[in-house]
């Protein structure tokens, strides 16, 4: 199939000027496929490179800072960080998953850390080898996922660390996973070349399951709209290409698009609310994005910097700059800094323009952990992105135009006129008066 433009093709990118976070100390690779930058409203959270163990660093998201010395970080597991994710529904709550086979929660203040953070609020021991991945769920402010090398999927109850439910998977451990919109499926791409989706309040588990990308190189899945999947990998030919799946018809692929021939593995990011997918491959400059909707792949554009960045963690919607035309904002960690990309849609008047905003995500939970478990779902809770608190929004430029009065070009022609009318109208009050004064002396 031929792909068509988006309509979004247009969209630019382009570095946040305003600051940045310097002087940090990243990791730049793990044992696993896990996020090594994540971000919510309030903090960026960077997995940090340290001696003995696994830390992180925590940035308040409007505090543009230099690291010193004394930076203060979370220390708490006595392996390398594999994976980091802030919850959608509390943007103050961090998970983090460990080579040590440890799944914890932690709390970041408000304000951000003034000390070092070592008291974990919860903590998830039942891996038997490497703690790879961990999920949030979108819907259920309680619930967590994690996987392991153990090939387990586990999920959790953050308040109480008990076990909901497990599902041992067939010999092959995740490249990702991810919760559908509603919260009620787990879809994960596969080692084994597969795309799996499970639904773990089910002990069935796998609910459908399909070939992936041709080659072993590192492959992605996600949630597009309705019921469409898309995939991100390589195909034989060594081009990085994007794949559509509908789950009605889920062994036949809908269309695929290549992307270009680089070889780094591709991240991806989907703004649900207009359907477009941002592509990022590990240590590049590039950050491409795709529509798809409604069952189609259509060409986007692709930015371009002098940053080559290891990781990229895009903001919540709701964050958006809407008096910019702000529709995506990404940081991206580099070798020794985090630095801001927005991408926008040219407009030549400021303000907020409603046809690029529907009702967004407001990150309050939907549904009760005891819905949810029997069996339940329920989407998503969204209000326009107007009437939600945004710290990121500037306020609109306006423009008062001065009003001039145009002077009038007179000639000695009108005003030798005026002047006869002038003295006309002296004459015709001069005799007025006279006649008043005649009349007073008679009476």
């Amino acid at each position: 199939m031929v792909s068509q433009h988006s309509k979004w093709k247009n969209i630019f990118g382009e570095i946040d000027k305003t600051g940045s976070f310097d002087n940090i100390t990243p990791r730049t690779t793990t044992s696993a496929d896990g996020n090594l930058i994540d971000v919510s409203p309030e903090f960026i959270g960077v997995n940090w490179s340290t001696s003995g163990g696994g830390a992180v660093g925590i940035f308040e998201t409007r505090n543009f800072t230099r690291v010193k010395g004394d930076f203060p970080l979370i220390y708490g597991h006595s392996a390398i960080v594999s994976d980091l994710k802030f919850s959608p529904l509390n943007p103050f709550m961090l998970a983090t998953s460990s080579d040590d086979g440890k799944v914890k929660i932690w709390t970041i203040p408000e304000g951000g850390l003034k000390e070092d953070l070592r008291d974990d609020t919860q903590r998830f021991g039942s891996h038997k080898r490497k703690a790879c991945l961990v999920a949030w769920n979108p819907s259920v402010k309680e619930v967590i996922a994690s996987m392991g090398n153990d090939h387990d999927l586990y999920v959790w109850d953050i308040t109480t660390s008990e076990e909901l439910f497990k599902i041992k998977t067939e010999d092959s451990m995740f490249y990702n996973m991810e919760w559908n919109r509603d919260g009620s499926l787990i879809g994960a791409m596969m080692k084994n070349k597969k795309i799996n989706l499970f639904d773990v309040r089910n002990q069935d588990a796998t609910v459908l399951s399909t070939e992936g990308h041709d080659t072993a190189k590192i492959q992605k899945m996600g949630f597009a709209d309705g019921p469409y999947i898309y995939s991100s990998g390589h195909n034989s030919k060594g081009y990085r290409e994007m794949r559509l799946y509908d789950t009605r018809n889920f062994s036949t692929m809908v269309q695929n698009m290549k992307i270009d021939t680089l070889q780094g593995m591709l991240s991806n990011y989907f703004d649900e609310d207009l359907g477009l997918v941002y592509l990022h491959g590990k240590g590049e400059s590039l950050i491409t994005f795709v529509e798809v909707k409604d069952g189609l792949i259509k060409q986007g554009n692709t930015f371009s910097s002098n940053a080559q960045a290891s990781s990229v963690s895009f903001f919540p919607k709701r964050t958006m700059d809407f008096n910019q035309s702000e529709l995506a904002r990404a940081a991206c960690l580099c070798k020794e800094n985090i630095i801001y990309a927005s991408f926008k849609y040219p407009r030549r008047n400021q303000g907020y323009q409603e046809d690029f905003y529907p009702p967004c995500v407001i990150g309050e939970s939907g549904l009760s952990l005891e819905d949810w478990k029997q069996g339940k779902s329920a989407e998503q809770i969204r209000k326009p992105i107007t009437d939600i608190e945004n710290k990121f929004k500037s306020e609109p430029i306006i423009f008062q135009k001065k009003v001039i009065e145009e002077r009038k070009t007179i000639t000695i022609d009108v005003l030798q006129a005026e002047n006869i009318q002038l003295k006309s109208k002296i004459e015709e009050l001069e005799k007025e008066v006279k006649d008043l004064r005649a009349k007073l002396e008679n009476h």
